[in-house]
């Protein structure tokens, strides 16, 4: 840039991997050497699943389940967890110190109890989650990790039934261009095969 460049004096839109080059300058005083700032626009990062995990006892207040293989930071970790409907769900919590917020809860009453719990990586290594309840029963505890997407949830939907069918749908379409659907099934009272 030269003193008869072009002046900025709003912010500059950068929408694509380019370098920016600025001077300054002022009535009386020498003009500044010129400064530089490289910006890398990068593709966005595929939606997927990269790992996942579960683990189940019959009998006890918490179960722990190790990630196969080691968690990215920024990738969003999921924890969808169930139990008999008289326990409570603990919030979930893992070796790293992520902490996860409930993004869903259902349950029926004499029957199970679920809830999907998410978090944000917060460094790159080995982790294990923790699913917790109230008092021993039977716990079950399944973890992913997904690359390309946000702990923000756009709609959300929950159904419980007793018959041997059943649908969930959000209220509203959603509004993200791409969108990671995710569901999870539990049945305590009839140990039934789920299709």
């Amino acid at each position: 840039p030269t003193t008869t460049s072009s002046v900025y004096s709003t912010p500059i839109t950068v929408s694509s991997s380019e370098t920016l080059e600025a001077i300054a300058t002022a009535s009386g005083d020498s003009q500044s050497a010129t400064g530089s700032a490289v910006y890398t626009i990068g593709a966005s990062v595929a939606i997927k699943t990269v790992q996942h995990n579960s683990g189940s006892t019959e009998s006890g207040t918490s179960l722990a389940v190790a990630f196969p293989g080691n968690v990215t930071s920024g990738n969003v970790l999921l924890v969808a967890e169930s139990t008999y409907d008289a326990e409570t769900l603990g919030t979930p919590t893992d070796s790293r110190g992520n902490s996860f917020t409930q993004l869903v809860t259902a349950g029926t009453s004499g029957a199970s109890r679920a809830a999907i719990y998410a978090a944000t990586a917060n460094g790159n290594g080995a982790d294990t989650a923790t699913c917790s309840i109230s008092a021993t029963n039977n716990i079950h505890c399944h973890i992913y990790e997904v690359q390309g997407i946000t702990t923000t949830v756009d709609k959300t939907g929950n159904s419980t039934v007793t018959s041997t069918s059943q649908t969930v749908s959000t209220s509203a379409a959603t509004t993200n261009a791409d969108d990671f659907v995710f569901a999870f099934f539990a049945d305590n009272a009839n140990g039934a095969i789920l299709t």
